[in-house]
């Protein structure tokens, strides 16, 4: 299954720096959610697609993505798309987090993790010892919500808390309270981002990197444009 994440936008890009590319691969709009689903579709046919909407203001999207479950109410960014789709489908073998930026151009689900106790993220970044002070006050205190316990080293971030998991990691997050801890602005997402990769090392769990650091990846994999606070990510190395 492919969970995307989704805070629509008719006029993204325009409020930014950078210059808006003049089209996306598949439709040539000024957004990218009808883009990223249209290549889930294409490269990823046999998939089912769900889209978590972030309380999108502008809902007019929902008309492009034929046969889509769009899942209403989230609040709590990526990590809240996360555990909406989670609760609606709890059985699913495999589940794979996207954003409403994040264009496949292959399958991705050779990526699927083969055993209950592997996942595959997308991209890493800095050891967490790098962060700010703030974020790892906000790391402390919130995973003291949960049942595991804080280790501050030995583990990479889930850079955009993108990845590729088992039904098990799911369940036993859940199983040890861990979906109660739910960020309510975007310090919090990024936070999370080292919270879910702190996690999948205590519990034990095999963390394939599927792309590398994130800074090598945009060189090498796709296009890296932030245009209103999203990032564009070609997924997957060109042909």
């Amino acid at each position: 299954m492919i969970i995307i994440s989704c805070k629509y936008t008719n006029d993204i890009g325009l409020k930014t720096e950078f210059k808006v590319p003049n089209k996306f691969p598949y439709t040539g709009s000024s957004s990218t959610i009808e883009d990223v689903y249209l290549a889930c579709k294409t490269h990823m046919p046999n998939e089912k697609i769900v889209v978590v909407d972030s309380n999108s203001e502008d809902k007019s999207y929902y008309n492009l993505l034929e046969g889509v479950d769009i899942i209403e109410g989230n609040e709590n960014y990526e990590v809240g798309a996360i555990w909406k789709a989670y609760e609606k489908y709890p059985n699913e073998e495999h589940y794979m987090f996207l954003q409403d930026t994040t264009i496949p151009i292959t399958d991705l689900t050779k990526h699927y993790p083969n055993s209950d106790k592997e996942i595959s993220s997308f991209f890493y970044s800095n050891n967490y010892e790098s962060n700010k002070i703030g974020e790892q006050e906000w790391c402390i205190s919130h995973i003291k919500i949960c049942d595991i316990p804080y280790k501050p080293y030995g583990f990479k971030t889930f850079v955009f808390n993108l990845f590729i998991c088992k039904n098990q990691f799911l369940k036993e997050l859940k199983g040890k309270n861990f979906h109660k801890i739910l960020p309510t602005n975007k310090m919090g997402s990024a936070c999370m981002e080292n919270l879910l990769g702190m996690v999948a090392v205590q519990l034990g769990y095999k963390v394939n990197y599927i792309f590398g650091h994130i800074s090598e990846t945009y060189n090498e994999f796709g296009v890296n444009l932030h245009r209103n606070d999203y990032i564009i990510k070609n997924f997957g190395k060109k042909d």
